[in-house]
């Protein structure tokens, strides 16, 4: 119609040209609106399930059902029995074990054995079917600890906002964590530092790299206790090896590491290692020549 207008002198060509791109620049969003609130409406069970986390533990009024707390002394499994709904077999069987602060603890065994269910279980984002999960030795204490998966999750931000999402800390504070989790030679060698951003999902991040963000993260934030789920299996041996190694020199933070596989050699670094095998949870090693008092039925 502009074009028309131009043609017959009621409008100058600029004026065509310029309602022309303005035209564009409207409908170009409109069409991606449908494929928008489709990837909104995806959101909506996630935010279901945030929220659902968010007052499990609350009663009617908002009020804390159960206390959350730092592990002071121990993480432990009363003769617990899980089995998921609908599963004819238990994955665990009458597992007893204790974890004590402070040290660090491998479990080990073949994919499916049940490794990932000992840490959401001592978590308590799952529910054992029988038995109790102590956090120092009370069944209604959730532990204040921090899960760190194979695939972390970044915000397409920088690197220092993904280090401190919600939070306000001094520079000091980001700075040991980072330290602490040794992260400091991937902060020197970005090009803007904690202001360079990560991409989408921490592209610009190796694996390695974003594993090492989210324990800066969880130290930040005070967590004392971090379970690991296998943090390293997607990784090289190279890069699998130093984020073991910044998860072992964290002193004063419980460590529970879930792994496909343990080389003797770095059984030796840990203070216990327990093997996940036919629903049983078994003692294997202690570094330290003290007791564990792990076991299933033992």
């Amino acid at each position: 119609m502009t074009g028309l207008f131009a043609i017959n002198g009621m409008v100058t060509i600029g004026s065509a040209v310029a309602v022309t791109q303005l035209s564009g620049e409207v409908i170009s969003p409109a069409t991606e609106l449908p494929s928008k609130r489709a990837q909104v409406r995806a959101c909506h069970p996630i935010l279901d399930l945030i929220d659902g986390l968010a007052t499990a533990h609350r009663d009617g009024d908002g009020n804390d059902i159960v206390e959350r707390k730092p592990v002071v002394r121990s993480l432990s499994l009363d003769s617990v029995y899980f089995s998921y709904a609908g599963a004819e077999e238990g994955v665990m069987q009458d597992c007893t074990a204790r974890f004590e602060a402070g040290r660090k603890y491998a479990i080990v065994g073949d994919s499916g054995s049940g490794k990932s269910t000992v840490l959401g279980l001592l978590s308590k984002t799952l529910t054992p079917t029988s038995g109790t999960i102590l956090t120092d030795d009370k069944k209604d204490a959730i532990p204040d600890a921090a899960f760190i998966h194979q695939n972390v999750f970044l915000f397409e931000d920088t690197l220092g906002a993904n280090i401190t999402p919600r939070g306000s800390f001094t520079d000091e504070q980001v700075m040991r964590a980072i330290s602490l989790a040794g992260l400091e030679g991937v902060v020197s060698s970005l090009p803007q530092g904690l202001d360079t951003p990560v991409g989408e999902d921490g592209s610009r991040l190796s694996g390695g790299e974003r594993q090492r963000v989210a324990i800066a993260r969880a130290l930040l934030y005070g967590k004392t206790t971090i379970l690991a789920d296998e943090a390293t299996s997607a990784l090289d041996g190279h890069m699998a090896e130093q984020v073991k190694d910044a998860l072992l020199a964290l002193d004063g933070v419980t460590v529970i590491e879930v792994t496909h596989h343990l080389s003797p050699q770095r059984e030796r670094l840990y203070d216990g290692v327990l093997v996940m095998e036919d629903g049983r949870l078994r003692e294997r090693v202690d570094a330290t020549g003290r007791a564990l008092r792990a076991g299933c039925g033992e």
